[in-house]
């Protein structure tokens, strides 16, 4: 059994394609993932080394990080057509442009999907935010996601094991006081 691309929300991949699924669902967390270097290590361990490549390609041939998250989808949704009719594919960072002569046939998927979560943002009442969150909690008092300032302990009140003991964990705000539970 493969062991599974873990996102930072829990969800997971198991093949390219799901990856791919993923960074079009999530796409903050598929960019941190992407930007951080995260996906090449898997990528080579299911034996997609080509596919692995092609995200250090695209990573390092863009001008923002959205463009390169975008292209590497774009990349890979033409390597999967070429896979399926018939063809050897070893893409490359241009294969999504040769495809038509410089026009790539897929829409940004990261860029709308962004926006689209910006402006629900703003109906919401919550501020649109450009910056990519690098924070995995954030307290639910105060806002604060400084990872140094938030910390998990131990809540003996939630025994998940009689034995041996096993305690369920809590996240403890380090400016406020506040404490939470994983969602």
């Amino acid at each position: 059994m493969v062991n599974p691309f873990v996102f930072r929300n829990g969800e997971t991949a198991t093949t390219v394609g799901g990856l791919i699924s993923l960074c079009v669902r999530f796409p903050e967390d598929a960019l941190y993932h992407f930007i951080n270097g995260h996906f090449e290590p898997w990528l080579n361990y299911i034996g997609a080394s080509n596919i692995a490549e092609l995200a250090t390609q695209t990573r390092d041939g863009a001008t923002s990080p959205e463009e390169c998250l975008n292209d590497f989808i774009k990349a890979v949704k033409v390597a999967a057509m070429e896979t399926t009719a018939g063809k050897i594919a070893q893409p490359s960072v241009g294969d999504a442009e040769a495809q038509d002569g410089g026009e790539s046939p897929a829409e940004p998927v990261v860029e709308e999907k962004h926006a689209a979560i910006q402006e629900e943002k703003a109906e919401d009442g919550e501020a649109p935010s450009d910056k990519v969150e690098s924070a995995r909690w954030g307290c639910p008092e105060c806002g604060n996601n400084d990872r140094r300032m938030i910390r998990e302990e131990t809540d003996k009140s939630i025994m998940l094991n009689a034995y041996p003991p096993v305690y369920g964990k809590k996240l403890v705000c380090g400016q406020c006081g506040a404490e939470w539970h994983h969602k």
